[in-house]
């Protein structure tokens, strides 16, 4: 996958990191209305709209960039985004960053994240505006918990902390491929044996079904007749 990514422009791996996020989104999120923007059309990729009971919660809005070199611009535009749809979501989907930075980082109240974190993130913000949507906050008090929010997000702690998630995660999978790997093996030993089983009890079948079958030749006993001896004439 990687060797494949690499032999591709630009815009034709931002377009299959769009696509890739899209399928996520719907299958994580069945309920909400989850779309892409048209081809071509400069801005946001990806509206992620949130529903509960058929309510409109929230907007999450996703920007996919895969460039070579990280631009301040890449914030400002979002900030419009975020203006031109009314939503104080909007995540920068990121192959690179601002100086010193990596994976996970915020600024001016954009988060900026890499692909494979981006959707661990959506599902953090979801699973916020949906617990503040059932609080019936006021637009005040909702603003002020989204500020809490992304300083957390942004926070030593929190990086830390979903990085140890993710060595865990990591750490998991090595141990289900080895157990894997060992059960094949097992598997593959129990095979041998079974045919081999198979094979000496078909040799025994043979063997017995041969002798049963087997003609026995038929030895006619021809009885002996014994002469009379002829009485001599005296």
């Amino acid at each position: 996958m990687e060797r494949s990514a690499q032999r591709k422009t630009p815009g034709e791996f931002g377009e299959e990191g769009q696509e890739d996020l899209l399928l996520y989104l719907r299958e994580e999120f069945p309920n909400d209305i989850v779309t892409m923007a048209k081809k071509g059309k400069e801005g946001a990729d990806i509206f992620q709209k949130i529903i509960y009971n058929n309510q409109n919660c929230g907007l999450i809005i996703y920007e996919v960039k895969n460039v070579k070199q990280w631009k301040n611009k890449f914030i400002e535009q979002a900030k419009t985004e975020r203006i031109i749809h009314g939503t104080q979501h909007v995540i920068l989907v990121s192959n690179v960053f601002p100086a010193k930075e990596s994976d996970i980082c915020e600024k001016d109240g954009i988060m900026i994240v890499s692909q494979f974190k981006a959707k661990y993130i959506a599902g953090f913000i979801r699973r916020y505006i949906l617990d503040l949507y059932k609080m019936g906050l006021s637009q005040q008090e909702i603003d002020l918990k989204v500020d809490r929010l992304y300083q957390y997000l942004n926070s030593e702690g929190f990086k830390q902390d979903i990085e140890a998630h993710f060595r865990s995660v990591k750490k998991l999978r090595d141990l289900q491929d080895k157990e894997m790997r060992s059960h094949t093996l097992n598997w593959a030993n129990q095979k041998k044996e079974f045919e081999k089983l198979h094979y000496y009890i078909s040799n025994i079948d043979g063997e017995i079904t041969s002798i049963v079958e087997e003609k026995v030749p038929v030895i006619k006993i021809v009885p002996v007749i014994k002469k009379k001896k002829k009485k001599k004439r005296s």
